[in-house]
């Protein structure tokens, strides 16, 4: 949680945007405030946590991001939130932009949890509301049968591998450059 909230502020102090986040009433997805606590409407930021690492991202758009182990066993989790049609899907090959080919069971789950977060909805509200279709591109789409609070009008999922972790993003289409993950500011800290 809190090295969440510190990599959020360095990437703020980094680019020079003096605010704050709180999490949204009902739904618990951040929003970002003026330090004077106007709220931000075009600049939207999501949080992910697994072992000793965390993902902060920063948008104009609504975006969401999940970090996971590579080699995890999501095959029971998986079960119970993934449609047929995305399993059958994942079982043909899921593969990160580098062209590796991934878990996917860990794929699958990364890429829901992703995109329930960009919408707003997150786990609470449910991640099996829509599917996410894997094809032969870079960029996985998602086709959303239920409306979060947040919008988007094309959401598509792009997934890479860092190993041992992977790495998705949902956000609009047109923000992932190329079908890869832009890396704009990327830093670590040792907290020993």
């Amino acid at each position: 949680y809190w090295a969440g909230r510190c990599a959020l502020a360095v990437a703020f102090e980094r680019l020079g945007i003096e605010a704050y986040i709180e999490p949204a009433p009902d739904y618990g997805y951040l929003e970002v405030f003026t330090k004077d606590g106007e709220k931000i409407s075009d600049l939207y930021v999501n949080l992910s946590h697994t072992e000793s690492i965390v993902a902060a991202v920063l948008a104009p758009c609504p975006v969401g991001v999940d970090i996971e182990l590579a080699d995890r066993d999501a095959t029971r989790v998986i079960s119970r939130v993934a449609s047929e049609l995305e399993m059958s899907l994942a079982k043909k090959g899921v593969f990160a932009t580098n062209g590796k080919l991934l878990n996917p069971n860990i794929a699958l789950w990364s890429a829901k949890e992703a995109a329930a977060k960009a919408v707003g909805l997150g786990m609470k509200f449910g991640l099996n509301s829509f599917e996410i279709h894997f094809t032969k591109e870079d960029i996985y789409r998602v086709k959303n049968d239920r409306k979060g609070p947040l919008f988007l009008k094309n959401p598509s999922v792009v997934i890479e591998s860092f190993d041992p972790y992977i790495v998705s993003v949902c956000s609009e289409s047109e923000m992932m450059p190329s079908g890869r993950i832009c890396r704009r500011l990327i830093s670590s800290f040792d907290l020993d």
